[in-house]
């Protein structure tokens, strides 16, 4: 009897604790589980509140942005307003407030045709060295995500009286992301007044696989006016190609030919759906399915 009751007392006793323990251990998870909740709710929060402050500032800035853009916009365009400084003043406001997201090209070559045809050539220079600071801030952004090659266009045998007449043709090849561009430039016609060319531009395109994409042919100008996240040549594998003048002499110009990723152009020029798909990652086919074009 002694015996067996010593077994009934060990056991009850085992069951008390055993509860005890199991109590515990609940309360212990329900106290940890209900610490982290809060801990998650409260970096949630936290994360909410960033997000709304950031949305809440871009909007402010984006508001702000518009109103000076239209007051500067509208005193440029303004007709009773003939001081050639005044609106070469608003001009260069909106090149370096705007010069990422709105194709300024038009109103820089209407001024620049107006002070030719006064013969304003120190206004003339001054918007010059505007927009060649816009194409160099630019090309810096370029280039940290992307590739450049730098060329020098001889002006014999494109300007009347210098050459034989003959086209010049630069070559560059260029390798961003997987994609390898063998470029082929075309000179046929200089303006030395304008201070600009005429380029025939022809991209081959090739991946690290192999496989290839069809060649892109296309003609067009480039001046100091041309700025490269806004005129550029759309290429395959959502990715972009632009040409800077950098300078421009009596017998010779330097530029620079930069290949960059399309997510780097400007706003106003959004991707297509099939590159929208690529970046989202929704498709690894590097095979091209979009038609380039010129901004």
């Amino acid at each position: 009897m002694s015996s067996g009751g010593t077994s009934k007392d060990f056991w009850d006793k085992a069951d008390v604790i055993l509860k005890v323990i199991i109590a515990l251990v609940v309360a212990l998870v329900g106290i940890l589980g209900q610490q982290y909740l809060t801990n998650v709710n409260e970096e949630s929060n936290r994360h909410r509140l960033h997000t709304e402050l950031l949305v809440r500032r871009e909007e402010a800035e984006t508001s702000l942005k518009r109103d000076v853009f239209n007051t500067i916009y509208s005193s440029f365009l303004n007709q009773s307003s003939n001081n050639s400084s005044d609106r070469l003043l608003s001009l260069e406001l909106l090149a370096y407030n705007f010069h990422e997201s709105v194709n300024l090209e038009p109103l820089f070559r209407h001024l620049a045709e107006e002070f030719v045809a006064e013969k304003d050539w120190s206004h003339l220079k001054r918007l010059t060295r505007a927009a060649r600071e816009m194409g160099k801030r630019q090309l810096l952004v370029l280039d940290q995500s992307g590739v450049s090659a730098d060329a020098t266009l001889e002006f014999s045998g494109l300007v009347p009286g210098m050459g034989d007449g003959n086209p010049i043709t630069i070559s560059r090849e260029l390798d961003l992301n997987g994609w390898h561009r063998a470029i082929d430039l075309t000179f046929s016609e200089v303006d030395t007044a304008a201070r600009g060319f005429e380029v025939y531009l022809n991209v081959t395109s090739t991946t690290t696989g192999n496989k290839t994409a069809p060649s892109v042919s296309v003609g067009f100008s480039v001046n100091f006016f041309d700025f490269p996240r806004i005129d550029n040549i759309r290429l395959s594998g959502d990715q972009r190609l632009a040409i800077v003048l950098n300078e421009f002499f009596d017998t010779n110009a330097d530029f620079t030919i930069v290949l960059f990723p399309g997510s780097l152009a400007s706003v106003s020029d959004g991707p297509t759906v099939e590159e929208a798909i690529q970046r989202l990652g929704m498709s690894t086919d590097p095979e091209p399915a979009s038609t380039p074009e010129s901004n």
